[in-house]
């Protein structure tokens, strides 16, 4: 009894990878070519041609799809497996700009074609089909929830990611309609030796091999500050396999959990080839040289897409927990293959090391690593005095992000930013949402942060040297997973020997006492401010000092991102925190603002 699998797009990355895993598999494999596809696209599976069967066909001829299942079918009459992968697209968001209706043709309608001549099999014969449709990232667009899955909400902003949502939806119609078994991968970008040139990841090796190589200058990008979360083809194209060994079909994300910037991966691109650059300038006068100043990285504005996804990152814990699936590959490790060119001659030594983009400065103690998320606009000298107190703290295992909300003081742009994480913003919130959105660059904040406890702070606030220290041994001694404490508030820079007020215990104690009292909770101020805060404390009044926030990232995990849809968003997010968690409240300050230098 034979295992059939028909793969459109098989001369791709992912078909090509795919055809290989189910020949090992010991399936018989059939792919389909277009008339003029085998003139650019046969490289990937010149290796296998010998063990393939190639059907000449197009996704746009419905006719030809038909005689594709018919020619398969009548050559393996007692097939006990059918799956079918529709891999095949035009899978360039750029060039969905340019030939729209191509993109929605094959896309789209190309999907609906090969679920209909399905439809025309038999009913015994359907019952061993299994339909896999290749979705993407792309179309959760710039939908307000960081990371994503398979409940986030698409909003495509491309030609592609619109068709791509149609073949999503169409395929759970006729799954749910028809008793089919349709699944659909949402993959996040994957990428190998094998990645069409025309693709950025592979044109920022190439062209880093060509400048090294004398071949060229420069390279030359467009939008530096998009984010993606990067893995490995070989990976994915298993995950495909697995999705259609499930009991049921489903839908199904597959991600590493890690995203990075177009800006990051340049530079390790060059790292790895021993020419480390550094950023100058800004938006399309932005370039990258190297030590010896000399311009290897160039912006031009026919590089950036009419608009544009800013931030994917992937939650393929569902895929993790039913299917089994992991990836094998990091970042480093697939640059590393990509560097290596050698896919089809022998196997990738896979580095066990985490990715080298990330930056973080290796830990000097067993304590937990804590990510620091300052959002800043504007405020570069108080950014400095911010990033100093945290640097002087006791505690000494933390990492700093740092967002740049499109500032436009040039410091942020040339200022050496070494063992800190800086994101730079490609537009500002305010004119992205009419009003600063803090709860944006947090979302982008966190998505970089690999501490176990996560904490905030304003750019213009001063830490005071004991305040991890000092919350985390409570937390350890507690267990509680969220914490915050009272903030001293003067009209100088800190002085330790001098004497401040506090915010929450001299300012606004007897007033929010008289907001409980009014809620017939006056018995919850009997003895000043209550050690441990509820979801019900929190509502009668916002009493959480932001910058003196302390929460473990498995309950952030669980939350989620931070509205965008208003101003307030932080007080949104820790009523949402406690409903998963009470927080310890220190009396003790552990933060200091000046109020006379703030402005905005």
């Amino acid at each position: 009894m034979a295992k059939v699998a028909f793969i459109t797009g098989i001369t791709g990355q992912d078909g090509s990878y795919l055809a290989e895993l189910l020949l090992k598999k010991n399936y018989k494999v059939y792919g389909i070519v277009r008339r003029n596809s085998a003139i650019f696209n046969y490289k990937r599976i010149d290796h296998l041609k010998n063990n393939i069967q190639l059907i000449y066909a197009d996704l746009i001829d419905g006719s030809s799809i038909q005689r594709c299942f018919t020619k398969i079918i009548n050559e393996n009459p007692d097939f006990n497996r059918f799956e079918v992968y529709n891999l095949a697209a035009q899978s360039h968001v750029h060039i969905s700009y340019e030939n729209p209706e191509y993109t929605a043709l094959v896309d789209g309608i190309g999907t609906l074609k090969i679920l209909e001549v399905i439809m025309t099999l038999p009913k015994e014969q359907r019952d061993k089909l299994y339909f896999y449709q290749a979705g993407t990232s792309e179309m959760y667009g710039n939908f307000p929830q960081v990371p994503q899955n398979e409940k986030t909400p698409f909003e495509p902003i491309s030609p592609y990611a619109c068709a791509k949502v149609y073949s999503y939806h169409i395929t759970k119609v006729y799954r749910e309609a028809y008793g089919l078994f349709a699944t659909n991968g949402i993959l996040f970008n994957h990428e190998s030796p094998r990645r069409g040139d025309n693709f950025v990841t592979q044109k920022i090796v190439k062209n880093v091999k060509d400048i090294v190589s004398g071949k060229i200058t420069h390279l030359t990008l467009g939008n530096l500050d998009s984010w993606r979360d990067w893995g490995h083809a070989k990976d994915y194209v298993y995950g495909m396999w697995l999705m259609l060994q499930n009991d049921k079909p489903d839908d199904f994300v597959l991600s590493t959990g890690i995203t990075t910037s177009v800006r990051l991966f340049v530079e390790l691109c060059f790292k790895k080839v021993g020419r480390p650059i550094t950023w100058k300038g800004k938006k399309l006068n932005e370039v990258g040289i190297d030590n010896n100043g000399k311009i290897l990285v160039k912006i031009d504005k026919k590089y950036v897409r009419p608009t544009e996804v800013n931030v994917l990152l992937g939650d393929s814990t569902k895929a993790r927990e039913i299917l089994k699936w992991e990836p094998i590959y990091d970042l480093d490790a697939l640059v590393n293959s990509m560097f290596e060119d050698n896919d089809y001659v022998s196997p990738i030594v896979v580095s066990k090391q985490p990715p080298a983009v990330s930056k973080q400065p290796p830990a000097v103690s067993k304590q937990p690593l804590v990510s620091v998320i300052i959002s800043s606009y504007n405020r570069f000298s108080k950014l400095m005095k911010c990033i100093q107190s945290i640097k002087d703290q006791e505690y000494n295992n933390i990492e700093i992000i740092v967002v740049n909300d499109d500032s436009e003081q040039k410091e942020y742009f040339t200022h050496d930013w070494s063992n800190i994480k800086i994101v730079h913003l490609n537009e500002n919130t305010k004119k992205k949402f009419g009003y600063y959105c803090l709860g944006y660059c947090l979302n982008i904040g966190i998505q970089q942060a690999t501490g176990v406890y996560i904490t905030f702070c304003d750019d213009d606030f001063i830490w005071l040297p004991n305040k991890l220290t000092l919350q985390i041994n409570e937390l350890i001694k507690t267990n509680y997973k969220m914490c915050s404490s009272d903030l001293y508030v003067g009209n100088n820079d800190y002085n330790q020997y001098e004497k401040y007020s506090t915010y929450n215990k001299d300012r606004c104690y007897y007033f929010i006492k008289q907001l409980f009292e009014k809620k017939n909770k006056k018995y919850v101020f009997d003895n000043g401010f209550p050690n441990i805060w509820n979801k019900e404390f929190l509502e009668i009044n916002n009493s959480m000092i932001y910058s003196s926030v302390l929460i473990k990232k498995n309950i952030i995990d669980e939350i989620g991102s931070f509205s965008t849809k208003n101003i307030h968003t932080d007080y949104d997010y820790w009523l949402r925190c406690l409903k998963k968690t009470e927080c310890l409240y220190l009396e003790t300050p552990t933060i200091y603002f000046n109020e006379k230098e703030r402005k905005r």
